[in-house]
């Protein structure tokens, strides 16, 4: 199994359209006004979260798609040209947008780029001694990570914390539907804790 999809993770996130789609209202091209924020993400995780909190006030395009791979992903010159019309971009800090934010920058000064994991500590990936070697792995962490583990979509509390760096961004993007956002974060939080304690009592 990819190391992007841990088993533990794979776990909880299979309970997520069941149970955290329960309150989710689907959203159709039709249902979109002009004045719908243009959003961008890196990953399709970071598509749900935005969808459920900005529900039919939102947009989202997904700059690495299904069998893409996060870590090498080249954006599509399509996708840098769509974004000058993105109202904000929320990085996850997978690996390509280290390579690639400076270009998605420059192409739409206008455009707020959010940083998803403020407030979140990042512990650092597993390393594993081979076969005859020391074992490496790493079980403390630092304020600097040298390699940070990047799969904070994974856990419910983590989620929470990203959750609300949305809803903050959407309210600052669009005033006039706060109150929307708002009530759309309740909801998503909680079913969050909905599908931890059925996972916890499952695992």
């Amino acid at each position: 199994m990819s190391k992007w999809f841990p088993t533990i993770g794979l776990t909880l996130w299979l309970g997520v359209v069941p149970v955290m789609g329960c309150n989710q209202r689907p959203i159709s091209p039709g249902s979109q006004s002009p004045d719908t924020l243009q959003i961008t993400v890196s990953i399709l995780p970071q598509q749900y979260f935005v969808e459920r909190i900005g529900g039919e006030y939102v947009k989202v395009e997904v700059m690495a798609g299904p069998g893409d791979e996060p870590h090498t992903y080249e954006p599509k010159p399509e996708q840098l040209r769509a974004l000058s019309q993105a109202d904000a971009y929320l990085r996850i800090r997978v690996d390509f947008e280290s390579a690639w934010m400076d270009r998605i920058a420059a192409v739409n000064p206008d455009m707020m780029i959010v940083d998803t994991t403020e407030g979140i500590e990042r512990l650092p990936m597993a390393t594993h001694a081979h076969p005859g070697e020391e074992n490496t792995e790493v079980a403390a962490h630092t304020d600097e990570v040298e390699h940070p583990d990047p799969h904070i979509w994974l856990s419910p509390r983590l989620v929470k914390v990203q959750s609300q760096t949305i809803y903050d961004t959407l309210a600052q993007l669009d005033p006039e539907h706060e109150n929307d956002y708002q009530t759309n974060l309740e909801r998503f939080l909680t079913d969050i804790d909905t599908l931890e304690s059925r996972s916890s009592q499952q695992l």
